[in-house]
């Protein structure tokens, strides 16, 4: 070990009055037993895909239809802004279709004379 592990550990020893690595387990190796397993629990279900699915809290279901309806309006609002922007395109794109005759018109009519 480094030399701050070997402080660190020292320290440790003195603190909890530990003088050997033994002293660390509360069993030694042949008292281990495994961790039982235990029956599962009604709560368990809800992590489990085969379950039926658990009963919808009302406040929940508020919070959500609120979030659908908010997405919808903003969806609508943006569809509208977008057909919005595309007429004011095309009329700009025609005013530049007339400026654009009218300066061939122009041409033709200084040709002329």
């Amino acid at each position: 070990m480094g030399e701050i592990a070997d402080a660190e550990l020292a320290a440790l020893e003195t603190q909890q009055g530990a003088t050997d690595e033994d002293d660390y387990s509360d069993s030694s190796d042949e008292e281990y037993r495994p961790i039982p397993r235990y029956s599962p629990r009604p709560h368990d279900a809800e992590g489990s895909s085969s379950a039926a699915p658990p009963q919808s809290d009302p406040a929940l279901a508020a919070i959500l239809e609120r979030m659908r309806q908010d997405q919808a309006r903003q969806a609508e609002s943006t569809a509208t802004a977008i057909a919005q922007l595309q007429t004011r395109q095309d009329q700009f794109q025609q005013q530049q279709q007339d400026y654009q005759r009218q300066q061939q018109q122009l041409q033709r009519d200084q040709f002329e004379f």
